[in-house]
């Protein structure tokens, strides 16, 4: 069994809570974006969601394996903020993706410093995905504070979620390839 540094394990056991709690926050937002009307939006975190379940799996069972320590975070559940409409839904899901974008980081880099390389790989795959979607978030948020969230950019918004090659097939798809398929 290899032996286990504390510098590691603290940093694995920081970054188990913080997966977790993506996957609990997806879960949450997934059902305010269905509210809304926001399809494509909902089908993105419930994909994040079974992502973030599955790294934090992985995390926990390999670790396990790995060192003989059982990584399960312990957490206190907190709510979620209030979303009021479509504007306050994508400027809270870009404070919470810079938010996760730090955090992931932060854990990549502590993780890799006590030698645990192939974890922080996979943080870091979440974090190039997460600047991807923090600079389309930015984007919105910057189009509709200009346009002062009018009822043709909300519509425009509305669309994207639903026409084409949009956003809600766009992660089906992305779906069917990690086994979520209903």
């Amino acid at each position: 069994m290899l032996k286990l540094s504390e510098q590691l394990k603290a940093a694995m056991q920081t970054a188990a809570a913080d997966v977790m709690y993506a996957e609990r926050y997806c879960k949450e937002y997934m059902t305010k974006a269905q509210k809304l009307g926001l399809q494509g939006d909902k089908r993105q975190l419930r994909y994040y969601s079974v992502i973030y379940h599955n790294i934090g799996n992985y995390f926990n069972t390999d670790f396990y394996d790995l060192t003989g320590y059982d990584l399960m975070p312990r957490y206190t559940e907190t709510e979620f903020e209030k979303v009021q409409d479509i504007p306050d839904f994508f400027k809270k899901l870009l404070a919470y993706n810079e938010q996760m974008y730090d955090k992931f980081h932060s854990s990549a880099n502590a993780i890799q410093a006590a030698n645990g390389y192939a974890y922080a790989c996979i943080l870091l795959k979440r974090v190039a995905e997460i600047g991807q979607d923090i600079k389309d978030y930015r984007r919105i948020v910057r189009e509709g504070d200009i346009c002062e969230w009018s009822e043709a950019y909300i519509q425009r918004l509305m669309l994207r979620q639903t026409t084409d090659k949009n956003k809600h097939d766009c992660y089906e798809d992305k779906e069917k390839e990690i086994g979520y398929n209903f």
